[in-house]
């Protein structure tokens, strides 16, 4: 989906999603061709599927140690509405998630015992896990 905005704050209309930038401006042609080759890799063993859809998630290129390059995928945007999609009915009540941590509020024993008990419910249902470090 993607849609046109214009707010009386902002000098110009955006997109929602913004436009995409042609991978001239985005990587050189050196890491055009391992972007490709990558693609072409992950889409023979099926650890990714074409698409049509508008919206992407970020990827880039880290420079490995002995010269090549690793290919990063950033998912965050897309973690961030899957979380706020399994969390819609807690979230500013008693709970939020920021980045990779879920932060649970209480005023009392009872309540903490009650809104953490919910938190890994919600998770257990969705075959999620927290990490009992955090």
């Amino acid at each position: 989906f993607s849609t046109t905005v214009e707010s009386p704050d902002s000098p110009s209309p955006h997109s929602i999603p913004p436009p995409y930038r042609p991978f001239s401006d985005v990587f050189s042609k050196v890491k055009e061709v391992a972007m490709e080759a990558y693609v072409a890799k992950a889409l023979q063993h099926g650890f990714i599927r074409p698409s049509t859809s508008p919206v992407g998630v970020g990827f880039f290129f880290i420079q490995k140690k002995g010269g090549g390059l690793r290919p990063c995928i950033e998912y965050w945007a897309l973690n961030e509405a899957f979380m706020d999609e399994i969390f819609w009915d807690m979230m500013g009540k008693f709970m939020m998630v920021y980045i990779d941590d879920i932060l649970i509020f209480f005023r009392s024993d009872a309540e903490h015992v009650e809104h953490v008990t919910a938190v890994l419910t919600c998770l257990r249902r969705h075959r999620l896990y927290a990490k009992a470090k955090k």
